[in-house]
């Protein structure tokens, strides 16, 4: 009984792990309320290179050793410059520079959803706090 009780209890571990491990429709979705409760930095460098289980900063740096590049990060492997910025339905990316931008929202009053298989990032601005 105890050995059946293990397995079960090991199966369900392994299966809310392996849910939890991809967001639904590849879709990871930050609210502006978590950066303005939790996450105090309101900086979406820091919290793309810090927080973000999605995306992975290169390893080149700009002379400090605590900040890499601003905005040089793939998205779940793809390259940097796949990625593409939208604020409020907008595109925003520089063109000549592919994969960077020049404007970043203020994440405090900015929501954002990270398109994992199109690297793309939707920024949302709130109408209210």
């Amino acid at each position: 009984m105890k050995r059946i009780y293990l397995i079960i209890t090991l199966l369900a571990a392994a299966l809310t792990s392996y849910a939890e491990a991809f967001s639904a429709f590849g879709i990871d979705s930050v609210g502006s309320d978590f950066f303005r409760q939790w996450y105090h930095q309101g900086d979406l460098v820091h919290y793309l290179d810090n927080y973000s289980d999605y995306s992975v900063y290169q390893s080149e740096t700009t002379g400090r050793w605590d900040m890499p590049d601003q905005l040089i990060f793939s998205v779940q492997g793809n390259s940097y410059r796949w990625n593409r910025y939208y604020i409020d339905g907008f595109r925003t990316d520089q063109r000549f520079t592919a994969g960077s931008t020049m404007y970043r929202p203020q994440m405090l009053t900015t929501s954002l959803a990270l398109d994992l298989y199109r690297s793309q990032l939707f920024f949302t601005t709130d109408t209210a706090l």
